[in-house]
């Protein structure tokens, strides 16, 4: 007879904390990784690839994914429950505040293309908003880790061509940094054929790819 603890088989190895992350950033022209851990381990150079950082992110926010998902009910005369239920909607959004400032976060805080603006040799640049903003899409790359060295995880999460859809108020106060919060909505890509991929990596990945279901890689000669 098998016990509760048998049926259940929780395994307290597979609960993951991302215990540090980071966003990069690229125009849409830059190709997007197929895979983003090499043979020993550690991840691709992204920077060598095209992709620009935007460092540090707030503590407390981290990175927020959310889907909005809608349905469509099909009811039928003579049924209780709907007889059919159609997915209309699904969208994921990712929002983080940026710490730092630099150009990769002014260009998306303030939806603009800031590659033809210099600094003079006071050392001072300066830029407009837009009175007709642009539609600007980016590759944006999200990557968070669990564990170190040879236990190193990584959960990555790309979004081929994502958009800002909101911004956040911005305080300037002695009390605390100047901070750039976002909101990111993935679109779906027309040659690569999604919006977002999910994918998980790292050398500590390998003693656990069976108990969480998946297996594992065939072992060379």
């Amino acid at each position: 007879m098998a016990t509760f603890e048998d049926l259940r088989e929780a395994k307290g190895s597979l609960i993951r904390k991302a215990l540090g992350g980071f966003i990069v950033v690229a125009p849409m022209d830059v190709a997007v990784p197929d895979k983003f851990v090499d043979v020993g381990g550690g991840l691709i150079d992204l920077k060598a690839l095209g992709y620009q950082k935007l460092g540090w992110l707030t503590k407390g926010d981290g990175i927020n994914f959310s889907r909005d998902v809608e349905q469509q009910e099909t009811e039928s005369f003579g049924a209780l429950e709907p007889t059919r239920i159609d997915f209309t909607k699904d969208v994921t959004s990712a929002a983080f505040r940026c710490q730092e400032t630099n150009k990769q976060v002014l260009e998306m805080y303030y939806n603009l293309d800031l590659s033809g603006v210099t600094a003079d040799a006071n050392n001072e640049f300066s830029f407009e908003n837009e009175a007709q903003p642009a539609t600007i899409y980016r590759r944006m790359i999200y990557i968070a880790k669990d564990g170190n060295g040879e236990d190193a995880k990584y959960i990555i999460k790309t979004m081929p061509k994502a958009i800002v859809s909101e911004v956040q108020e911005q305080a300037w106060s002695s009390e605390s940094e100047l901070s750039y919060g976002l909101t990111v909505k993935a679109t779906s890509d027309d040659e690569l054929g999604f919006s977002v991929r999910h994918s998980f990596g790292g050398p500590g990945f390998g003693a656990l790819l069976a108990d969480m279901g998946f297996a594992a890689p065939p072992v060379g000669p």
